[in-house]
């Protein structure tokens, strides 16, 4: 029973960890107890159950974001096993002392376990954090027309600038708007459907959230394309993505 109970109270910490976190990180797996081998040991029953997933920075140099889609269980298990504690070293630079040897792996709570904790209701308005949320990486990206740029880049209150490959918008500092017209989005690129045509041309953006900010666009039921809302302001409008799910 101790086992199972030490277990339980693993996955909770990794899950409060994740939705307490400024970005939604993971947490080293060294701040999960002392007994290295031990957490190891329950973390591989917790992936086998597909209630949490690693992420070990060799995909990513941060591995306290969970930039792109898990890595297979069976590859998780492979990397996860060959993790090996070491004791701390240290290197003081001037009067910072940094771990040179520090264990990149975090851990995050799984899509299928984060589904049955989140209440949606948090997020009301907020669906770009609903989907960081339930455990979209980071780095994935969601698609809009490109007819919306032409909104911002005709709209004298917005500084626009694209080179054609990507491209970033944000409020000029001398107006003062309301928060629902008040953009910053860093980056966004360019992608086609398969048919390529010039209607079907879309741009993305990536998932990722600020501590104040992230970005969504709507358009209406007519498929007239309207202004991108920063998600904390969001309209009663049809979304562009099905963020129920």
């Amino acid at each position: 029973m101790k086992s199972i109970m030490d277990k339980d109270n693993i996955l909770a910490e990794i899950t409060n960890h994740y939705l307490d976190s400024r970005d939604f990180n993971g947490i080293a797996i060294t701040n999960l107890g002392v007994d290295f081998e031990k957490i190891k040991t329950v973390l591989a029953q917790l992936l086998n159950e597909e209630k949490v997933v690693l992420n070990f920075g060799d995909r990513h140099p941060n591995p306290h974001i969970l930039a792109f889609k898990p890595e297979s269980k069976e590859e998780q298990l492979k990397k996860l096993e060959a993790l090996k504690f070491e004791e701390p070293i240290f290197e003081e630079y001037g009067p910072l002392k940094m771990q040179t040897n520090s264990i990149s792996c975090c851990v995050y709570p799984s899509r299928q376990h984060l589904k049955t904790v989140i209440e949606t209701d948090k997020y009301q308005n907020k669906p770009f954090t609903l989907l960081l949320a339930l455990g979209e990486p980071q780095l994935a990206y969601r698609a809009f027309n490109l007819r919306i740029l032409e909104l911002y880049r005709n709209d004298p209150r917005y500084s626009y600038g694209t080179d054609d490959i990507h491209g970033s918008i944000s409020t000029k500092t001398e107006n003062e708007l309301p928060d629902s017209d008040d953009t910053f989005l860093e980056t966004f690129g360019f992608a086609s459907a398969s048919n390529f045509s010039f209607f079907e041309t879309i741009s993305q953006i990536f998932l990722y959230t600020s501590p104040s900010k992230s970005f969504c666009f709507i358009f209406n039921s007519n498929s007239d394309f309207d202004r991108g809302l920063t998600m904390y302001s969001l309209p009663s409008s049809k979304t562009i993505f099905n963020f129920s799910t």
